[in-house]
């Protein structure tokens, strides 16, 4: 009995504990609950500054790689045995000099032949020229007799049908003529295509075959490039097309040799990459002194027309979520979350393309915890740099 009695009053106050701390803890969470709602309902201490109007100097970075205008890998136009190569790599050439020959022998011995098959193709044409002129005195003759009688009409056009078989030889003899003066033609071609000369003056950049090597029609041997104008190609962002023209002078940074060069635009395709969302752009660099070399690395900028009386917001108001801008703008004497499309930085300033008018007024200082509808108390207003703080 005694052991019941003192089991229960244990339960007793178990209970009695447990309900306690269950009131505890809900008055507690309540307490934290109406803190919460205190403080979100109490003002927050901001401040502000005005929308404003500013002129914005843009330009766009890019990087390239200098290129020369002007390169070509030369191919076998005859194929054969290599027979003269005097050019080697990073040797200077003038234009018309001799980059490579193949063997001449074959190809001069087919012009010989070309030359015979003339002569004998036109030895044949002046055979059937008299055939034809024999025929037709033939012809003429059984006509005045069949005329006078002493000619059946069988002769006469037995002769008839001899003059134009004749007539139709001699043409075939001048075809041949033709067809032989073509192949000599060719083979002319063929053997002057057995030298290869440069086509302007540059540097040996490539040589891909040696003397007495085997090349066939279009395989590369050389390699040559006029370094004396440079080109870089530039990718950029499609919402520059409107504002890159060809004959603009740009500033161009040689990284690896620490030397600036002057470029200037001399092609702007129009055309936008569907994958990229860029446009190409070249970039002309005079290079005579031969100070710079293919394939440097190079930077700089391009100029754009300023932007005049652009909307302007401090850079301290602006936010980011999720790759979008936003501000707080007061409304009253509480905010509001504007997603604004921002555009060129200067100094302190962004430009807002979008989403707010001059005279409205951001939360610059004391971003932190606010939320659409959030009460403030404006403790400063902040003038912006174009108001000329």
């Amino acid at each position: 009995m005694k052991t019941v009695t003192k089991g229960a009053i244990i339960l007793a106050c178990a209970l009695l504990l447990t309900s306690f701390g269950c009131n505890a803890a809900e008055t507690t969470h309540k307490q934290k609950a109406s803190l919460q709602k205190e403080a979100a309902l109490k003002p927050k201490p901001v401040s502000v500054a005005q929308v404003t109007t500013s002129d914005f100097d843009r330009s766009v970075r890019f990087t390239g790689t200098l290129r020369p205008e002007k390169v070509a890998r030369l191919r076998a136009l005859a194929q054969g045995n290599i027979d003269k190569i005097p050019v080697e790599i990073g040797d200077r050439i003038e234009k018309g000099q001799l980059l490579f020959q193949i063997r001449t022998v074959d190809y001069e011995l087919r012009v010989k032949q070309a030359r015979s098959s003339i002569g004998v193709a036109e030895a044949t044409e002046r055979t059937y020229q008299v055939n034809v002129e024999d025929a037709k005195r033939e012809m003429l003759r059984m006509e005045n007799l069949y005329e006078e009688g002493s000619a059946t009409a069988q002769m006469r056009d037995r002769a008839r049908t001899e003059h134009d078989r004749a007539v139709a030889l001699l043409e075939q003899a001048k075809a041949s003529v033709l067809q032989a003066r073509v192949g000599l033609d060719t083979a002319r071609q063929a053997l002057d295509d057995c030298t290869i000369l440069s086509p302007y003056k540059g540097f040996v950049t490539g040589r891909f075959r040696e003397r007495g090597e085997y090349a066939r029609i279009g395989e590369e041997v050389v390699e040559i490039m006029d370094l004396a104008t440079l080109e870089a190609e530039v990718e950029l962002p499609e919402r520059y097309v409107a504002s890159i023209s060809t004959g603009s002078a740009v500033s161009m940074e040689v990284g690896s040799m620490d030397m600036q060069v002057e470029g200037k635009v001399v092609a702007v395709n129009p055309k936008i990459d569907a994958q990229t969302r860029t446009f190409l752009v070249k970039v002309r660099v005079d290079n005579r002194e031969e100070r710079l070399k293919a394939g440097l690395f190079v930077s700089g900028l391009f100029n754009l027309p300023s932007l005049k009386d652009a909307i302007a917001v401090p850079s301290s108001a602006v936010l980011n979520d999720e790759g979008r801008s936003y501000v707080w703008v007061v409304q009253g004497e509480q905010v509001e979350r504007r997603f604004i499309e921002a555009g060129v930085r200067a100094g302190d300033l962004i430009q807002a393309a979008e989403g707010l008018e001059p005279g409205e007024k951001v939360v610059v200082d004391g971003l932190g915890g606010l939320m659409d509808s959030s009460p403030i108390e404006v403790t400063e207003e902040v003038k912006s740099a174009s108001d000329g703080s």
